[in-house]
């Protein structure tokens, strides 16, 4: 299947963005018309990359939870899933190694009335980082909770476990929050269009480091999409 997803609001990415996808997951490119560029991400090349890294994960725990909610978003029924996921990372800089302990927060408000879809290709179809214990943590975050989601928030809440890294002077605040909201107002599986999943022809290509639509705010919000599917 393929997906476009068009950001109408919000501060995640500039109005109008969309990101378009027809492989899986697997390759994400973020258009911004407003400068006709565009950003492409190769997911597995990213995930490698991360399992290349000297990363440790320790002491996962895991909570799930059905919530009783049942809004109506983008005019259809909905349930409320929370999953909670704590864990501490090491990430080891030379030999400076950060420590932190994760609480991830996830809640989605999700429908089944498309089928699989979520599980099948939002999941990103099983990429692997190569770390073992990540890619549990990874599966969790988007397997767990079944269906489409029409609403979702994730709150992560990070705490530095062992002060400033050794021998550097910068300092490192003790505990930081990132939030990001999304919500789905429109949604609707259309035949395949090919020229919904394509990129003008007259848009370039952003170098990296400028226009760089892959990496939204701390503070990311979401509020308006208009999701596409086939």
């Amino acid at each position: 299947g393929s997906s476009r997803v068009e950001f109408l609001s919000g501060n995640a990415y500039p109005p109008g963005t969309y990101v378009i996808s027809t492989n899986g997951s697997r390759t994400l490119t973020y258009v911004d018309p407003s400068l006709k560029s565009y950003t492409e991400v190769s997911t597995s090349s990213v995930a490698a990359s991360i399992g290349t890294s000297n990363i440790t994960v320790e002491n996962p725990k895991y909570d799930f939870a059905k919530l009783e909610d049942s809004p109506i978003i983008a005019g259809i029924p909905t349930e409320h899933y929370r999953l909670t996921i704590s864990y501490d990372i090491t990430v080891s800089f030379g030999t400076m190694p950060l420590k932190q302990a994760v609480r991830t927060i996830i809640d989605k408000w999700t429908t089944v009335q498309f089928g699989d879809i979520a599980e099948n290709y939002l999941a990103s179809g099983g990429i692997r980082t190569g770390n073992a214990e990540l890619d549990a943590i990874l599966d969790a975050e988007t397997t767990r909770i079944k269906g489409f989601p029409l609403k979702q928030t994730v709150e992560i809440i990070t705490t530095n476990m062992r002060g400033n890294l050794p021998g550097s002077k910068l300092a490192l605040s003790p505990t930081r929050t990132q939030k990001r909201e999304i919500t789905v107002t429109s949604i609707k599986q259309v035949a395949p269009k090919p020229a919904a999943f394509a990129i003008p022809v007259t848009y370039r290509r952003a170098e990296p480091g400028t226009n760089d639509l892959t990496k939204p705010g701390v503070q990311a919000d979401a509020k308006d999409l208009l999701v596409v599917l086939s």
